[in-house]
């Protein structure tokens, strides 16, 4: 868990930031989410009583210079 959320309309919360590498970003494209992460906050949620789960991921490309951020989701 990384960190917990309060929201006066939706209540209480998480927010799990992943990160991926320009290999995996597929399995992130058109809003889907991987079946193991998917699982991993649904558990959170559940053992927690919590009321709602988001996602922020940080999908980056590393080259000898630099890391560079080509995508956000949350």
């Amino acid at each position: 868990m990384d960190r917990m959320i309060i929201c006066p309309k939706r209540g209480r919360g998480i927010l799990e930031i992943k990160t991926a590498s320009e290999y995996l970003k597929q399995e992130w494209d058109n809003g889907n989410i991987p079946d193991y992460y998917y699982v991993q906050l649904q558990w959170y949620i559940y053992i927690m009583n919590l009321d709602f789960g988001y996602f922020a991921t940080l999908i980056a490309v590393i080259n000898t210079a630099s890391l560079k951020c080509i995508g956000m989701r949350i």
